[in-house]
């Protein structure tokens, strides 16, 4: 199948924060992630503070309020990354292929971890974490969006090696 499908759209900042709590909720790596950072930090407060001063409850409140800190501000860095700009996604047989402004990428459809429909939402994640946030305003009509999801999902699937039933 050589077909294509395109849409444009414009992303808002609640798109964003609706994509980070569904990643969150759904999933297990963002998660992860959030535990990774906040034992880093932990360790690295701990072993800093005691490098000049003797090991200490303080040393250990300060390092798990780094800890805490360094977590609680992860929901607001997509938000700080945002894009306002129309974007124009294409999926296709070989992947996906996204203009936003001057900026492009190039997805291979073995790459993307899941396509999700949530509400109407589309959510396209990628095995980095990364994902994309289809809306329901990119689609002219509800037939497209079942259309453009229709196709993503099959193409997924075969680049998976899932097989239909």
């Amino acid at each position: 199948m050589s077909e294509s499908m395109t849409v444009e759209y414009r992303s808002t900042r609640r798109d964003v924060a609706a994509w980070y709590w569904y990643a969150w909720r759904h999933g297990t790596r963002l998660r992860r992630a959030q535990l990774r950072i906040a034992g880093t930090a932990f360790v690295t407060v701990i072993a800093v503070r005691t490098m000049s001063t003797a090991f200490s409850v303080r040393t250990l409140w300060v390092a798990c309020l780094w800890a805490i800190g360094s977590v609680a501000w992860l929901p607001l860095y997509p938000q700080l990354r945002f894009k306002s700009q129309t974007r124009r996604l294409t999926i296709n047989e070989q992947g996906i292929v996204t203009v936003i402004g001057r900026l492009t990428g190039d997805i291979p459809r073995e790459r993307v971890e899941s396509i999700e429909s949530v509400g109407d939402t589309i959510f396209i994640t990628g095995k980095n974490g990364n994902g994309f946030i289809v809306p329901q305003r990119a689609f002219g009509a509800s037939d497209a969006r079942e259309e453009f999801l229709r196709c993503a999902e099959a193409w997924w699937k075969r680049a998976n090696g899932v097989v239909a039933a």
